[in-house]
């Protein structure tokens, strides 16, 4: 992991034309999974840092265009939460809870077209990038809680409850470097820079063999049943970032 990063950095120095960035950002990332057949669930949103490296290749004339390579890493702690209750009538309630948490050190390497509409302010850039990034999980965590309650219409008879609970470390069982596609586009206006960034997985992100230590059996467990339904678990980060241009 360590010689990646320093072979990205050495690439996005060695291309550029001396003028290199350096840019601390802090966001807000909103995670979604694919769970079932209805597409993507939203997880929740959650804060996230980094730092980011970027190098303007040597233009060849004087352009409003100018390309640059951008490196650097994040710090992602994220997940995927769900708290639902069901009730059919007054003689069947379910209630479940599904609390998946991860943390990832993400390394890109982005390709990004920067637009200086205004000849005269040199200081005002828009810009659009792709690549992608690597996502290197460092923990996750996954707890689950399943409570049905069924009421006999005899009124005798007791609620007949079943209760299902489980919560583990899951690092081992995900994939420990994944791949993901990146876009952004934003402006920057001096040192503050201000963009919008997606990713997406490019590979099924479910913690293989969850199924065969869990507590919850199969079908009872949200996130299972929800890969199992849709087949593969794919994650998409939707995120807004600010960053402060040191140098």
């Amino acid at each position: 992991m360590k010689r990646s990063v320093f072979i990205l950095l050495l690439v996005a120095t060695h291309v550029a034309s001396g003028q290199i960035h350096l840019t601390p950002f802090a966001g807000i990332n909103s995670t979604r999974m694919t769970k079932g057949l209805f597409g993507y669930d939203k997880g929740g949103n959650y804060f996230f840092g980094g730092v980011e490296l970027e190098g303007r290749l040597k233009p060849k004339k004087i352009s409003p265009f100018h390309i640059s390579i951008a490196t650097g890493v994040t710090y992602l702690s994220n997940g995927y939460f769900e708290n639902s209750l069901f009730s059919l009538s007054s003689i069947f309630y379910t209630a479940s809870k599904t609390d998946l948490a991860t943390q990832y050190l993400q390394v890109p390497i982005m390709i990004k077209l920067n637009w200086q509409p205004f000849p005269l302010v040199e200081d005002f850039r828009f810009f659009i990038g792709a690549g992608v990034s690597n996502n290197t999980l460092m923990k996750a965590t996954l707890s689950e809680s399943v409570t049905k309650v069924f009421i006999a219409t005899d009124i005798y008879s007791p609620p007949q409850t079943t209760h299902y609970q489980d919560s583990q470390d899951i690092t081992q069982l995900g994939v420990k470097n994944s791949l993901f596609t990146r876009f952004d586009v934003g402006l920057r206006y001096k040192k503050v820079q201000i963009a919008f960034r997606l990713s997406m997985s490019t590979s099924d992100m479910y913690f293989n063999g969850l199924e065969k230590i869990w507590a919850i059996p199969a079908a009872e467990s949200g996130y299972i049943s929800g890969h199992t339904a849709a087949g593969s678990t794919k994650l998409k980060y939707s995120e807004l970032v600010i960053g402060y241009r040191i140098f």
